[in-house]
């Protein structure tokens, strides 16, 4: 599909928070990178539209897949989103929760993992979330308070009388900033005590990896380790697996916006209109009944290789832990022979010099037969 403002905006308003719907238009996006200063621009106005805190964090997870996926191509979203990123951090984090807030700061420790913005970047639009959640706490029983209620903080009230339970909640409204900001300076303070980068990306990471390690142990001896060409042959292959096919995902990108939209069937007009749009869902069906074949074979395949590589490494460590035995006997034989050479050198030194008696025998020469006999 061409790019036009008004696809844009059909787009941005038909994301959810899934990720495939976040993969499929950062894709398309960032295919049309040159559009970059009018992506970010409608991409801010929208999220500053929008009324519940989970679509404002759907259109950051939006931003932080196109952030990553972006660079290779070019730098046009790097450069473009940093002129609205503090303004769309501001008003995400000042009309959110602290679940919200706390998701944030993981999408900025992503950046700050991955080196998509520098350190001090990263510190800025951290103080912004660290603000608001002073400025604006959560809402008690985890409401969420309107966009309107937020947009004039200094608007004092028609009613000149107060309310009671407003005076009560207002009583206790100090006690409830302070819980909140004690649960969530434990959990920065907690990250910070072990040293992990909360992300959303290495959470099923270490969970897969402690899967594996779990599966190892218990088949034991059963997986013997690969030779290193079967590794090089196994992430060779991956290489062409499902999710490195470029070509595959920007179709699915490219779909038309009709296979998705109910509201299309409203527009048929006739028999062949009908027609046109069935062939065109069965074909984007096909297409995705396909590539999710191909996702289901390469997680299998993916396993199959971690499985292996942790097969490899164990038995690489094993290997390494008994040449290190082996070279601390070598060492102990070396200290062995030295000391036998340096007790041979002493004991060289404390022999007489030959050189001296050669010459004393020079000048004394021994007796013959003849005069012994005289």
């Amino acid at each position: 599909m061409s790019f036009s403002d008004a696809s844009l905006l059909k787009k941005l308003q038909d994301l959810n928070s899934t990720q495939q719907s976040v993969q499929t238009l950062s894709l398309w996006l960032i295919h049309h990178r040159k559009y970059a200063k009018t992506v970010t621009n409608t991409w801010l106005r929208e999220l500053q539209q929008a009324a519940k805190p989970e679509r404002k964090l759907t259109l950051m997870y939006l931003a932080n897949d196109i952030l990553q996926n972006s660079r290779k191509k070019g730098e046009e979203y790097l450069k473009e989103f940093t002129n609205v990123l503090e303004q769309a951090i501001e008003n995400t984090s000042r009309f959110s929760d602290s679940n919200t807030r706390f998701t944030l700061e993981r999408i900025l420790n992503i950046w700050k993992d991955r080196k998509i913005y520098q350190d001090e970047t990263i510190e800025k639009y951290r103080k912004l979330i660290h603000t608001a959640a002073k400025n604006n706490p959560s809402p008690p029983n985890g409401s969420t308070a309107s966009t309107t209620d937020f947009k004039k903080p200094n608007e004092t009230s028609t009613s000149t009388t107060p309310n009671k339970q407003s005076t009560e909640n207002n009583s206790t409204k100090p006690s409830a900033i302070t819980d909140d900001q004690k649960k969530r300076k434990l959990s920065v303070d907690e990250q910070n005590k072990s040293g992990d980068v909360i992300s959303e990306a290495k959470k099923p990471a270490a969970s897969f990896r402690e899967e594996i390690q779990r599966e190892l142990v218990e088949k034991g001896a059963n997986i013997q380790p690969p030779e290193p060409n079967e590794i090089i042959t196994m992430l060779q292959e991956l290489e062409k697996s499902a999710s490195s096919d470029a070509v595959v995902r920007q179709r699915i990108a490219d779909l038309p916006t009709k296979v998705t939209d109910t509201n299309e069937i409203k527009k048929l007009q006739s028999k062949q209109d009908a027609l046109d749009l069935a062939k065109t869902i069965n074909e984007a069906m096909s297409l995705l009944d396909s590539y999710n074949s191909r996702l289901q074979l390469e997680l299998v395949s993916r396993r199959k290789t971690a499985l292996q590589l942790a097969a490899f490494i164990r038995h690489q460590q094993s290997e390494i832990e008994n040449d290190q035995k082996l070279i601390e006997d070598w060492q102990k034989k070396f200290k062995q022979v030295m000391g036998v050479k340096k007790e041979l050198e002493t004991h060289l030194e404390s022999l007489p010099d030959l050189s001296s008696l050669d010459a004393v025998a020079e000048l004394i020469p021994l007796p013959s037969a003849g005069d012994l006999f005289k």
